[in-house]
């Protein structure tokens, strides 16, 4: 397995736990969207492991991982409702509203979303021109 693959299985991981603490409601929605997530992750990870890491399969295999890793990032603000919401002012001599794991996994989540961004774009231009010249050799084949 990869790298990105592991990553994604531990956020998935960890919003499963978040999804079980007792301050959460029992959301049939959310835990029917998880488990869309979790199916979706077997399915990449069965593709990985037939998948050679150099090949452009494997761009369109991390592309699938950034994908559930932004799902999983706005269920989990979506659980952490608006606990969710930008920190407070450093210096502040309030204590923080809302559980304290609130506050280091929206860092978290917010971190490698904006992370892989650049990445993202790279992987979309290197799929994308691999598309491109197999649609200008079909249409070579086709003349």
């Amino acid at each position: 397995m990869s790298a990105e693959i592991d990553q994604s299985r531990a956020a998935l991981l960890e919003l499963q736990s978040l999804l079980h603490m007792d301050a959460i409601a029992p959301d049939d929605e959310l835990n029917l969207r998880t488990a869309d997530i979790e199916i979706e992750l077997a399915g990449l990870e069965a593709t990985s492991q037939r998948t050679p890491p150099d090949s452009v399969r494997w761009n369109a295999i991390v592309l699938g991982c950034s994908h559930i890793d932004r799902r999983i990032a706005e269920l989990v603000m979506e659980i952490l409702a608006y606990y969710s919401l930008p920190a407070e002012a450093e210096g502040s001599n309030e204590p923080v509203v809302g559980p304290s794991h609130a506050r280091t996994l929206r860092s978290r989540y917010l971190k490698r979303l904006a992370g892989d961004e650049a990445r993202l774009m790279q992987l979309r231009d290197e799929l994308a021109a691999f598309l491109l010249k197999l649609n200008s050799h079909d249409d070579e084949e086709e003349q």
